[in-house]
């Protein structure tokens, strides 16, 4: 489905296809250059959704990345300042990265969000503005806005549930505690006072998720939280739905005139940060 400027947010599918900064930024980058991706460095982009696991109790053979793999994408990756706007990412792996948001783990299985996917220039152009005029925004393959649900409800519950025991073809009856527990805590219970915190938190899971994902395919991006979410809401025609943005991702390949790109990573040690009991 396409997104375009006046037709408000749908809510039937979790993704929605669409034609001194704030960004959730790093002061530290890769010490590997710009240039474009070394062949075998990235993990394939080809599985999709349930075609990954031919058995579902077990994993397929040659399934996972390695973790010399895991860990070069991750050196890799750096919120990328200036987007080169000339390449696009490609259907395939732009497919892969869209399950991956829909695979995102989330409390209680709710998945409290929706995932916007913006490609339309005009539409961008709009948004820049209120994205402290950051470059990513227009200039980036596609931009990913993360909504977050504005309330939990008993027919969000209902819908788990139902889900739950189709897809596991299951009674729905057998899961009656498990519905319990959802009301009792964020629909009756105190969280229920602070449930945009609490669907804030899981869309962040989300976007962690996607910042990984996208690195093993060898894609780039910038988080950004320096932009104005009401007026992303006013624009995207978010104001009276049950969603608003929460986070934003800038999505594509890093310019070779990014001198960010070249910076050293800079991390604490994994010695100060970690520690086992």
């Amino acid at each position: 489905m396409e997104y375009r400027r006046g037709e408000g947010a749908a809510t039937s599918a979790p993704l929605l296809q669409a034609g001194g900064n704030g960004q959730l930024t790093e002061m530290h980058h890769s010490s590997h250059p710009p240039p474009r991706r070394k062949p075998g460095f990235f993990a394939s982009g080809v599985c999709q959704g349930r075609e990954c696991r031919s058995d579902p109790h077990g994993p397929d053979p040659g399934m996972f990345a390695s973790s010399d793999t895991l860990l070069k994408a991750l050196e890799w990756r750096y919120a990328t300042k200036a987007f080169d706007a000339s390449r696009q990412i490609d259907a395939a792996t732009w497919a892969a990265l869209e399950q991956a948001l829909a695979l995102t783990a989330s409390s209680y299985g709710l998945q409290p969000w929706k995932f916007l996917v913006i490609t339309d220039a005009a539409l961008r152009a709009e948004l820049r503005p209120h994205s402290w005029n950051q470059s990513q925004i227009t200039d980036c393959s596609h931009l990913v806005v993360l909504l977050k649900q504005r309330t939990i409800t008993g027919a969000d519950a209902d819908r788990l549930i139902t889900s739950t025991a189709t897809t596991r073809g299951i009674e729905a009856n057998l899961l009656d505690g498990y519905r319990q527990m959802i009301q009792v805590d964020l629909i009756d219970g105190p969280r229920s006072q602070i449930i945009g915190q609490w669907a804030g938190n899981q869309v962040y899971i989300a976007l962690g998720n996607l910042l990984t994902s996208a690195a093993l395919l060898g894609v780039d991006t910038c988080a950004i939280e320096g932009f104005s979410p009401v007026d992303y809401d006013r624009i995207l025609g978010l104001e009276t739905s049950d969603y608003q943005s929460c986070v934003v991702c800038a999505c594509g390949y890093r310019s070779s005139d990014d001198k960010y790109a070249s910076l050293a990573k800079v991390r604490y040690p994994a010695s100060e940060l970690i520690e086992h009991r």
